[in-house]
């Protein structure tokens, strides 16, 4: 099994099945639970994103895990943008 891959389990929650992820997974989702909670506790547009995910109905598990979600992608296109295509102040 490679780094990071999860293995299916046979339990089921629900209509999906259980993963089992590994300790570099497990490391990786702790990690970004404490930039999720930093950030709502520091953060103005976090803060308003939960209350309005809030209002619809989300519960505070899946508000997490869109939160974590979106600073996934954020960090991915830091990492995977070349640094000459990112735009900068003042150039066209």
């Amino acid at each position: 099994m490679a780094l990071g891959e999860g293995s299916h389990g046979s339990n089921l929650s629900g209509n999906y099945p259980s993963i089992r992820l590994t300790s570099a997974w497990k490391s990786t989702n702790a990690a970004l639970y404490l930039v999720a909670i930093t950030r709502l506790r520091d953060h103005e547009a976090t803060k308003n994103y939960v209350i309005k995910r809030t209002a619809q109905g989300k519960s505070k598990r899946e508000i997490n895990r869109c939160l974590k979600r979106y600073i996934v992608h954020e960090i991915y296109r830091e990492l995977c943008v070349p640094k000459n295509a990112k735009a900068t102040p003042g150039q066209t």
